[in-house]
């Protein structure tokens, strides 16, 4: 029999005979003995009983039956002792060299395992607890209801129209088109980004794990994958579970550099690269240095992967990749952004695993201020995603979909990203409000700012940071960087510029009559906020940009795998079909 089958099934059993016995021996519950079993395979647990009360399997014994043997190991509190001689086969435990009989091996350990009181024991089987009632655990329990709403929704809406195509969509970049699934956000007209049916008001009021005001990356992260307000014990359990895999990742990297030269990694990829190479083209080529380690595609090549378990490696594989982005982002900082010889470095960064994704981050930059570090739990936050049209997330939609793993499939986001017309808008506004500051020169008042303005629109530019596709009202993401710069710098220069450009610049855009939208996006502020805190390396927010991006992108390739999203493959037509279908 399947020995998750039995797991589950067990493990069944015991918790009917124990609905009136909460409590077992010492304290430990039932419900964490329970999530200790299911959270690991079987052979982890046996191993996490060895390790917690340092004993050797070396009993024997005669087989009961289910009942007394249920009853003898979860159903009393007495202790009671059944241990022979050792044998060489152990207790038929896997690997022990015989066949595995479970009830010889838990009457030799419940006396030692139950009798574990200390707070050490308690604390561990809590964490376990939180582990698998935490990310993973809760994706799985949905994938079934989920694919049966979408083969119900396809089976009776299938051949109902969704909208209509017309030539100035298809020729305008295939804006407007209804074409894709993306189920972690949706952008609306007057709300603005909604993740996972939430706004941004409503994430910093109900996300929990926040260490100040604004939530951590690690809540969304929970949040867009499960559809789900996680508990504190939930969003910790992702926390420790994301900064492992990142402590892991920089200490083999730093141990290689240190000895195993034959041995390379990522680091040594990106030395290879001249040190003024792009940041975003840096970030890119690490993603695929990084793709050796991809679990999915070791799988997939060994040909033993079923299309059902698909999505379970893709999510290891995600949250690798989210958990080393910061680190490798944060060597690309200091080793080719900075200027400043104090502050460069080659090395590879020090993970604090105590810390949160976005405060980690900042600490590995250098810079290590609560404000600095809540400043960037807002900014991964705000970016982390925005539907899926968008070309980073529609890029990494894309090439998901030919089950390329998540370190191809993220590349190519990042390759969408670094595009002008897509992740360098902040860095235009900064240009423009450096280039006011200068004509200025100090004077913001409303009369002059106003004559900048309508100077800027009279030369043929446009207003950068102002307008939206989609929005019809001053973007949620600008209010709340808007709130956070009163609170942390209230009497910084370029923010007092930036707050009466507000004031100015959205009637000067209404008295044109050209603009359908002429309030703030989040561009129009973002840069302020980080020129303020030190990180003025403009050529380094892409990079910032896209450790944000990957929290959305990846959460979706996720749940894609898990729900058995199809290749994309639309239909493209040339312009003389055009021509001569309307002939």
């Amino acid at each position: 029999r399947d020995s998750s089958t039995f797991i589950m099934l067990s493990a069944t059993v015991a918790r009917r005979n124990l609905v009136a016995r909460r409590r077992i021996q010492g304290e430990i519950t039932f419900s964490a003995i329970r999530t200790t079993v299911l959270s690991s395979s079987f052979s982890s647990f046996l191993e996490i009983v060895d390790n917690n009360n340092n004993v050797e399997s070396s009993s024997s014994g005669s087989r009961r039956s289910k009942k007394s043997s249920w009853r003898s190991t979860f159903g009393n509190n007495e202790s009671s002792t059944s241990s022979s001689s050792s044998s060489s086969s152990g207790v038929g435990r896997p690997g022990a060299g015989g066949r595995y009989d479970h009830h010889q091996y838990h009457r030799h350990h419940r006396s030692h395992f139950f009798s574990t009181t200390s707070t050490t024991a308690k604390e561990d089987l809590e964490e376990k607890k939180a582990a698998f009632d935490g990310l993973k655990a809760q994706i799985e329990s949905q994938i079934p209801s989920e694919i049966a709403r979408l083969k119900a929704l396809k089976t009776k809406y299938g051949q109902e129209k969704v909208g209509e195509v017309t030539v100035n969509m298809l020729m305008g970049g295939m804006r407007g088109i209804v074409g894709m699934l993306y189920e972690t956000s949706l952008l609306d007209a007057n709300d603005g980004i909604r993740f996972r049916g939430l706004t941004i008001p409503e994430l910093q009021e109900k996300l929990p794990g926040k260490r100040d005001r604004e939530p951590i990356p690690e809540a969304l992260l929970f949040l867009l994958l499960t559809n789900k307000v996680p508990t504190e014990k939930e969003v910790e359990a992702l926390r420790a579970d994301l900064m492992e895999r990142a402590e892991k990742f920089a200490k083999e990297c730093a141990m290689n550099d240190a000895g195993n030269k034959s041995k390379k990694n990522v680091f040594d990829a990106l030395r290879a690269l001249p040190e003024e190479t792009h940041p975003m083209t840096q970030l890119s080529a690490a993603c695929l240095a990084m793709q050796n380690d991809s679990k999915f595609s070791k799988m997939y090549a060994s040909g033993t992967m079923k299309k059902t378990e698909y999505w379970k490696y893709i999510y290891e594989d995600a949250l690798d990749l989210i958990a080393k982005l910061p680190v490798v982002a944060a060597y690309i900082y200091k080793r080719s952004c900075v200027k400043e010889a104090a502050r460069k470095s080659s090395e590879v960064p020090t993970v604090d695993a105590s810390l949160d994704l976005a405060a980690n981050f900042s600490q590995m930059m250098g810079f290590s201020s609560n404000e600095c570090k809540e400043l960037m739990r807002l900014y991964l936050t705000i970016h982390a995603d925005h539907e899926g049209g968008n070309v980073s997330a529609h890029a990494t939609h894309l090439v998901g979909s030919a089950l390329s793993d998540p370190y191809l499939s993220f590349s190519a986001g990042l390759n969408g990203l670094a595009g002008p017309l897509h992740g360098l808008a902040n860095q235009e506004v900064l240009k423009w409000l450096k280039e006011a500051q200068v004509a200025l020169k100090g004077d913001y008042s409303a009369e002059t700012v106003k004559t900048f303005v309508e100077n800027t629109l009279k030369s043929g530019r446009v207003v950068p940071g102002y307008g939206h596709a989609v929005l019809r009202r001053t973007d949620p993401r600008y209010e709340c960087q808007r709130e956070f710069a009163l609170k942390h710098m209230p009497d910084d220069e370029m923010f007092q510029l930036v707050s009466r450009l507000y004031e100015i610049v959205p009637d000067v855009l209404k008295a044109t009559g050209k603009v359908q939208n002429p309030w703030p996006n989040v561009d129009a502020h973002s840069g302020v906020l980080l020129q303020h805190f030190g990180i003025k390396e403009e050529n380094f927010y892409t990079v910032m940009f896209g450790v944000s991006r990957s929290i959305g992108c990846l959460s979706q390739l996720i749940l894609s795998r898990a729900h058995g999203y199809a290749i994309e493959r639309p239909k493209s037509v040339t312009s003389k079909w055009l021509e001569e279908k309307f002939q």
